[in-house]
């Protein structure tokens, strides 16, 4: 027998502070309900194993000299989709 419940969320956000489009999907792809506010936000888990956050920010880009440069330290995995067309120059270790 397996019991699904109903469970509330909060999380804080490790990536900026202007986040945009805030999308939270469980480990086999489906939205979960989530609202945010500032950077603090809840999220209906409905039994979810794995939660994936996917959210828009520019807080950790700048324009220097016409190269874009992100900049970022994280103690977890993060993927970074660029732009269509964008050309990767260098990268510093990790």
């Amino acid at each position: 027998m397996f019991v699904v419940t109903l469970q509330k969320y909060a999380f804080r956000l490790l990536f900026g502070d202007n986040l945009e489009n805030l999308v939270v999907r469980d480990e086999d792809g489906d939205p979960l309900q989530s609202s945010l506010i500032n950077s603090t936000g809840k999220v209906d888990s409905i039994g979810a194993l794995e939660l994936h956050f996917s959210y828009q920010t520019e807080d950790f880009t700048s324009f220097d000299d016409a190269i874009w440069v992100v900049n970022i330290t994280s103690p977890v995995n993060v993927t970074i989709i660029l732009p269509e067309n964008a050309d990767f120059l260098d990268m510093s270790d990790i």
